[in-house]
C-alpha cells in the first residue's frame, strides 16, 4: 500500500468514527474581516557565550539587522528563555477525575504559558549513516535521553529510505528511552522501525509519496555507479529534510531538529576538482544540479521556521577536519585557481591529503552550511557525541525572536541576505541568514481541517482562544468554556455583533481509541454595553458529556461558524 493510500485509510477512518457522532456542517463565511498589509519578517538569534552557553537578559537595543546590506528598523525583538517558554505546547497539569466532583472545577487555556512553544526532534539518519556508527550514536543517544524528564515532549525521527516516526510528542522522552533500551539490546537488528504515531506517520508517508511522484522520472534515470548513488542519497536528503519541514509546518512557535549522522552528501570527491582542471567547477556544478530542490527545502524549512543542529556521530576525525571557524564569515569552501587546493577563511585543504579526509572534511563543510542557512549549529569531532547533543539542546532551547518590516516591499520569491549583530563583543549569533519573500496567502480552514485538530496528538490550535472549566458530575464531564469574543469573526445586525461557535469534546482511551464524543452549537448577541465585560469573562457555553470509565484524555475543540477558524486542547484524566 502506497504512503497516499495509506493515509487516506487512517484519515477517512478517523473522518468517519467522528462524523459518526458529530454532526458537523460546511463553513459558508458570513462577513469579512479587514486586515492592515503589513508584512513582518520573523528571525530567531541564538546567542552564546565563548563557554557555548545561552547569554540572557540582552536589550532590543542591543541588536541591529541589515536585509541585502541595507539597515532594517526592528519593530520588536524578543527574548525566549528555557525557563520561562514552555517547551512542546504540552500541559503538565492533569486532571483529577476522582476528587473532581467536589471541587469548583479544573480551569484550562489553549494558549501557550509563559511564551511561545519550542518543539524539539531528533533525526536519527541511517541513510548516511554506516551501521557500526549507527549503534554507537543509538548508545549515546540513549544517554543523553536518559538525562532528560521522561515527559520531556520530543520527538524521535529514523531516516533510511523513507521516513519514521517512531516516537511522537506526546508520548517524549520516556518513550525514546524504552523503544532505545529495546533496540540496543539487540543491535543485530540495525531498523529502528517500530512506529508509536501511525497518524503522523501516514501524514508523512503521504507527504513524501507526492514527493517521490514529482522526481521518479528522474529517479528511473540513474544508473547504480558511484557517483549516481551519491546523488541518490542527495536527493533522499533533500526530499526528507521538506518532508520534515511541511510535517512540522503543523506545530506553532520554533523546531529544533537534531540530525544524528555522518555528513550530508551533497560535494563531489577529489575526482570532480581533478577532472575540471583545478578550478573546482566540477563540485559546483554536481551542488548546482539539485540548485531547485536545495531551494524548495531552505523555503519549507523557513516557513516552519526550522533549525537544524547538525550532530557528526563519527567520533574525533583528526588535524584535517577540526576546522572550527572556517566557514564563519565566508560559507563553503569554493575551488581556488591553484588547482587541488581548496580555500576559506586563511584555511587550505592541500592536494596530498587523502580521499577519505579530503572527503570527511567537505561532509562537515556541508553540515555547517546546512546549520548557518537554518539557524542551528553544528557539532563535530569529538566521540562524545552525548554531550555535542546535549550542548546543541540546551544552547537551542534560548533564543531571541527580532522582527521587521522589511523596506522593499515586493515579495515576488527572491532570496534575500540578513546580517545580525550586537553591539557587544565576544558573542557568538546562529540565526537564519536570509529568507525567501514569498507572498504567502493562507487558505481558508476547512471541516476536515477541525476534524483532523480533534484527534488525540494533533498539534495546537489556537487561533480561537479560549479556556475551560472541567468538573466531573456524575457519570458526566462538564465543559464551561470562555471564549476570547476578539479571536471570533462578528456580524454586525441591528447594532449588536452576532456570534456562533461550534464546541466539540472527544475522549480517547490510553492507546489513543476514540470512545465516543459530542458536539454543541452556540449563537450569541453581544451588545455594545456588554463588550468590556466578554473581553475580561469571555463568550460562555456549556457542554455536558457521558464519561466513559476508560477514558483517559479528552481532547476539546472551539470553532468559529464564521470564518472556519478554530482552537483546542489536550486534558489528560487521572483516575
Amino acid at each position: 500500500m502506497d504512503g497516499y493510500n495509506l493515509r487516506s485509510v487512517v484519515m477517512v477512518a478517523f473522518f468517519l468514527e467522528v462524523m459518526s457522532f458529530l454532526a458537523v456542517a460546511q463553513i459558508t463565511p458570513e462577513a469579512t474581516t479587514i486586515r492592515q498589509d503589513v508584512r513582518l519578517v520573523q528571525v530567531d538569534v541564538l546567542v552564546t557565550d565563548k563557554a557555548g552557553k545561552p547569554v540572557p537578559g540582552l536589550e532590543p537595543g542591543d541588536f541591529a539587522l541589515k536585509e541585502n546590506g541595507v539597515g532594517q528598523k526592528l519593530l520588536h525583538v524578543e527574548e525566549h528563555r528555557r525557563g520561562g517558554a514552555q517547551v512542546g505546547g504540552g500541559s503538565t497539569t492533569v486532571m483529577r477525575v476522582a476528587d473532581s466532583g467536589a471541587s469548583a472545577g479544573v480551569r484550562y487555556s489553549n494558549q501557550a504559558s509563559g511564551g511561545e512553544p519550542v518543539w524539539n526532534v531528533i533525526l536519527l539518519d541511517a541513510l548516511n549513516t554506516p551501521i557500526g556508527d549507527q549503534i554507537q550514536a543509538r548508545k549515546q543517544l540513549w544517554q543523553f535521553v536518559k538525562t532528560l524528564p521522561p515527559g520531556e515532549p520530543i520527538a524521535l525521527v529514523y531516516m533510511d529510505s523513507s521516513l519514521h516516526v517512531l516516537v511522537p510528542f506526546r508520548a517524549g522522552a520516556g518513550a525514546i528511552d524504552k523503544l532505545l533500551a529495546t533496540t540496543i539490546a539487540n543491535p543485530k537488528q540495525p531498523s529502528l522501525i517500530q512506529a508509536y504515531s501511525p497518524d503522523d506517520q501516514a501524514i508523512m508517508e503521504h507527504i513524501q509519496a507526492k514527493m517521490r511522484d514529482q522526481g521518479a522520472g528522474q529517479q528511473v534515470a540513474l544508473k547504480m555507479e558511484e557517483t549516481n548513488r551519491v546523488e541518490l542519497r542527495v536527493r533522499m536528503v533533500l526530499q526528507s529534510l521538506s518532508a520534515v519541514a511541511q510535517w512540522l509546518g503543523q506545530y506553532p512557535g520554533r523546531k529544533n531538529v537534531f540530525w544524528l549522522s555522518t555528513g550530508f552528501p551533497l560535494i563531489a570527491g577529489p575526482r570532480q576538482f581533478a577532472s575540471d582542471s583545478g578550478t573546482g567547477g566540477g563540485s559546483e556544478s554536481f551542488r548546482g544540479r539539485y540548485a531547485a530542490e536545495q531551494a524548495e527545502m531552505d523555503q519549507k524549512l523557513q516557513l516552519a521556521r526550522v533549525a537544524i543542529f547538525p550532530i557528526d556521530v563519527r567520533g574525533t576525525l583528526g588535524q584535517y577536519t577540526g576546522m572550527e571557524d572556517a566557514t564563519q564569515n565566508s560559507g563553503r569552501y569554493v575551488g581556488s585557481s591553484g588547482g587541488n587546493v581548496l580555500s576559506s577563511g586563511g584555511h587550505n585543504l592541500n592536494a596530498d591529503m587523502s580521499s577519505f579526509s579530503f572527503e570527511q572534511g567537505q561532509e562537515i563543510l556541508e553540515e555547517k552550511q546546512v546549520a548557518e542557512d537554518t539557524g542551528g549549529i553544528a557539532k563535530y569531532n569529538s566521540n562524545a557525541i552525548d554531550e555535542m547533543l546535549r550542548s546543541a539542546y540546551e544552547q537551542s532551547q534560548s533564543y531571541y525572536t527580532v522582527s521587521y518590516s522589511p523596506e522593499k516591499k515586493n515579495w515576488r520569491g527572491e532570496y534575500r541576505k540578513m546580517e545580525v549583530s550586537l553591539n557587544k563583543r565576544g558573542y557568538q549569533l546562529a540565526y537564519r541568514r536570509g529568507y525567501y519573500a514569498v507572498d504567502r496567502k493562507a487558505a481558508a480552514p476547512t471541516t476536515d481541517d477541525f476534524t483532523l485538530a480533534l484527534r488525540v496528538g494533533a498539534p495546537p490550535a489556537r487561533e480561537v482562544a479560549f479556556s475551560t472549566t472541567l468538573k466531573v458530575v456524575g457519570q458526566s464531564l462538564q465543559v464551561d468554556y470562555a471564549i476570547d469574543p476578539r479571536s471570533l469573526q462578528l456580524t454586525a445586525e441591528g447594532g449588536v455583533q452576532n456570534a456562533g461557535v461550534d464546541c466539540a469534546v472527544i475522549e480517547y482511551d490510553h492507546l489513543g481509541k476514540m470512545l465516543g464524543a459530542a458536539q454543541i452549537h452556540v449563537d450569541g448577541k453581544i451588545k455594545p454595553e456588554d463588550w468590556a465585560k466578554l473581553e475580561q469573562s469571555g463568550f460562555p457555553a456549556r457542554q455536558t458529556v457521558p464519561l466513559k470509565a476508560e477514558a483517559t484524555s479528552v481532547t476539546i475543540g472551539v470553532r468559529d461558524a464564521s470564518s472556519g477558524e478554530f482552537g483546542n486542547m489536550q486534558v489528560e484524566l487521572a483516575r
